[in-house]
């Protein structure tokens, strides 16, 4: 809806330690005693490219658009595993904010500017209660706003298939139906990005 798009928005990473493994947890293996509900986390700032310039020293030909979006996440991603970010906002969630006081708090959180929030988790494989009487049959996450940030996304697998949650503001998106395109879009643009992907090996290999 821009009128001129932004090349890039920044968008909050939310990172915990270990979160692979419940993709391989089941109910044979764990019981509500068991579990320990800890508020431990920390976050990455990535760039993700929204507006991308048709110049000649892109990697893929300019008609793969999304190819070429991937492979400059991937180039973004690489400089996030190289950098101190993920220590350094672990320290700050775990230990600054337990002692600063929250004026200080408000003023830090006000130098961070993100568009949304996105949670990627994979999740359980299918589930099942009472010798199997009962089935799970979808989880859906939703993911809660952040301070200004009015909007956000979560990624989740569930039983092979993958769940899309969109959460805005009404402030920011009134229109509901505006939010279900966001996240039919994710779908959507998955689908051209096998196509695009497929056709570029189909002519190069």
């Amino acid at each position: 809806s821009c009128s001129r798009p932004p090349q890039y928005i920044t968008i909050s990473i939310p990172a915990k330690p270990n979160s692979t493994e419940l993709r391989y947890l089941t109910p044979e293996q764990a019981s509500l005693s068991e579990i320990n509900l800890a508020n431990d986390y920390s976050f990455l700032l990535l760039r993700v490219p929204i507006a991308i310039e048709n110049i000649d020293n892109l990697e893929f030909p300019s008609n793969k658009q999304l190819i070429n979006r991937l492979n400059l996440i991937n180039k973004e991603v690489d400089l996030l595993k190289r950098s101190f970010e993920y220590q350094v906002n672990r320290a700050f969630m775990q230990f600054a904010c337990a002692v600063l006081p929250q004026f200080l708090l408000k003023l830090i959180l006000d130098t961070i500017h993100c568009t949304t929030i996105v949670s990627i988790m994979a999740g359980p494989p299918r589930m099942t209660y009472a010798n199997k009487q009962l089935l799970l049959s979808d989880i859906i996450a939703w993911v809660p706003h952040l301070h200004r940030i009015g909007t956000s996304i979560c990624i989740f697998t569930y039983d092979g298939r993958l769940q899309i949650g969109v959460n805005a503001d009404k402030a920011l998106i009134p229109d509901a139906g505006i939010v279900q395109n966001i996240a039919d879009d994710i779908y959507k643009y998955l689908d051209i990005l096998e196509k695009e992907v497929e056709e570029y090996y189909n002519e190069n290999f």
